[in-house]
């Protein structure tokens, strides 16, 4: 009986109650484009080879093959990329190749990246400092308050906004400057909101 008991809980641990798959349209559109920009790459790569005569030269050509492999770097991680789901203890970024990225609820918060020169990124955030990038291939939102961000902050938010709220002024700042700079979409989170609340908290 009771190890019946222990895999109905189980169940509903690793029940799914939010998911997002790659969007296929989105991913052919970021495809073609890459690929694009990637055979264009390879078109003048001989004759940069050719052309390499001084150290001005040799320093061009470093540059333009490290945006080689930053470009099929991008397509590998696109064409990888297969889906994003919460349970009720965990968010997981799962991929066709190599382990799946699993993140504890609470220990995490997630924002958007979208750099002018890159296609956009969704960014998780752990409190220990780490930083991931995954390319954002699951659906460009019109509104940000009705999209991505916003329905992942709504099932996150519970679990991290106490942890927000106990931290020193000191340590908040930390986690806020880390989303503040540039190409950092601090809208698609609650730290604001956070903010505010410890504001009103020090008031009283």
């Amino acid at each position: 009986m009771s190890s019946n008991t222990e895999i109905k809980e189980q169940d509903t641990q690793d029940e799914i109650i939010f998911e997002e798959k790659k969007y296929i349209p989105i991913f052919l559109f970021y495809g073609i484009i890459h690929i694009g920009l990637l055979c264009f790459v390879l078109y003048l790569l001989p004759r940069g080879l050719n052309n390499t005569t001084n150290f001005k030269d040799f320093i061009v050509l470093s540059i333009f093959l490290f945006g080689l492999y930053v470009l099929a770097k991008e397509i590998y991680q696109a064409a990888n990329f297969k889906r994003i789901y919460i349970t009720k203890e965990k968010l997981v970024i799962e991929f066709y190749f190599g382990n799946e990225l699993i993140f504890p609820l609470g220990t995490f918060f997630v924002y958007a990246y979208t750099p002018v020169y890159s296609w956009g990124d969704i960014v998780i955030q752990t409190f220990k400092g780490r930083r991931y990038n995954i390319v954002n291939l699951v659906g460009r939102e019109i509104e940000i308050k009705h999209g991505f961000f916003a329905r992942v902050n709504a099932i996150i938010k519970p679990h991290v906004m106490p942890y927000l709220l106990s931290l020193s002024d000191e340590e908040f700042e930390k986690i806020f400057s880390r989303v503040s700079g540039d190409f950092n979409l601090i809208d698609t989170t609650f730290l604001k909101e956070a903010q505010e609340l410890k504001k009103e908290k020090k008031d009283e």
